[in-house]
């Protein structure tokens, strides 16, 4: 059993006894872009959604004979002792933020989620997902819990979104504007795409100034 301070969790924890596997696969720039070339092609529309709490939606699953307890924070509400006089603590569940683990956690829940629902993921673009029923289909592009859904035509496309927000509390749904740092512009929902990131280059030239007088 290891027990944690609130305060210091991320840097108290230990490999193999503490966490297996910290890595999570997410979507790259270049996934990105080959999304939005996807999209532009087939004349789907691109909604962008954020997850909200991600992290919190994904369990631990932790082996029974090593659980992970957490000085409970300040504020709680429950007294800092329990009955019997030993200092209270909680049992992680969640995989809540701060743990070296939890960005792992979230892609698998969220992977099988979307594996579920009849999705694929790309082989080389772990954060590309494609569903696909006769001519139609369905482009996800995921960057941790930021999800750009590329979608257009039948009704059934809205029903796998409706499915995916019964598992997870999505915000958003709207055209994608400005995510991630950078400016889609579109000017029909199923034209051409831009992309550009004018305020990383505007710091950039005033950071090395660049700027001519």
């Amino acid at each position: 059993r290891t027990l944690f301070p609130y305060t210091t969790l991320f840097r108290s924890q230990r490999p193999d006894r503490d966490f297996e596997q910290m890595y999570a696969p997410t979507g790259t720039l270049p996934d990105l872009r080959l999304f939005l070339s996807h999209a532009a092609s087939e004349g789907l529309e691109v909604l962008s959604y954020d997850v909200k709490t991600a992290y919190l939606q994904a369990n631990l699953n932790r082996p029974p004979d090593r659980p992970l307890y957490i000085r409970l924070p300040p504020g709680h509400g429950r007294g800092d002792v329990g009955p019997t006089g030993r200092p209270l603590v909680g049992q992680l569940v969640k995989a809540i933020y701060g743990l070296k683990q939890s960005g792992w956690c979230w892609w698998k829940r969220l992977d099988g989620v979307l594996l579920a629902l009849g999705f694929k993921c790309l082989s080389t673009d772990w954060g590309f997902y494609t569903l696909r029923r006769g001519a139609s289909v369905v482009l996800l592009f995921v960057f941790v819990d930021n999800i750009f859904a590329a979608i257009g035509g039948p009704d059934w496309m809205s029903q796998v979104l409706l499915s995916l927000q019964g598992e997870f509390k999505l915000t958003g749904g709207e055209p994608v504007v400005f995510k991630l740092g950078i400016n889609f512009t579109r000017e029909s929902p199923t034209g051409p795409i831009h992309i550009g990131m004018p305020f990383y280059i505007d710091d950039f030239v005033a950071e090395f100034r660049m700027r001519s007088e």
